[in-house]
């Protein structure tokens, strides 16, 4: 019968975090629930970025950004509740929530 093989070779870590990371994982209920809500926000910054021109700024000062940074939100914000509420009045009508056809 052969020996167990050694471990031998190098370790490699993603980043310095990771033990900080796989303590974090270990407290699951905490970390499911950040886990959860992350796409969610995920998708709307994306949508800010790529759709909202985020990523500029178009006035100079820190809080002439900041500004144009809450406004931003503040359209995508209204956007999602336009577009739920008009998918939950299809719904109570009847009718199919995709988009609307011409």
């Amino acid at each position: 019968m052969a020996a167990p093989p050694q471990k031998t070779g190098r370790a490699v870590t993603k980043n310095h975090h990771e033990a900080q990371y796989r303590a974090a994982r270990a407290q699951t209920a905490a970390h499911r629930a950040v886990r959860h809500e992350h796409p969610a926000v995920a998708r709307k910054l994306g949508e800010m970025v790529r759709w909202h021109d985020a990523r500029r700024a178009r006035y100079r000062g820190q809080g002439r950004r900041r500004v144009q940074g809450l406004w931003t939100g503040i359209v995508v914000n209204a956007k999602w509740m336009v577009t739920s509420l008009g998918a939950l009045a299809a719904v109570r009508a009847g009718r199919s929530p995709g988009p609307a056809s011409p």
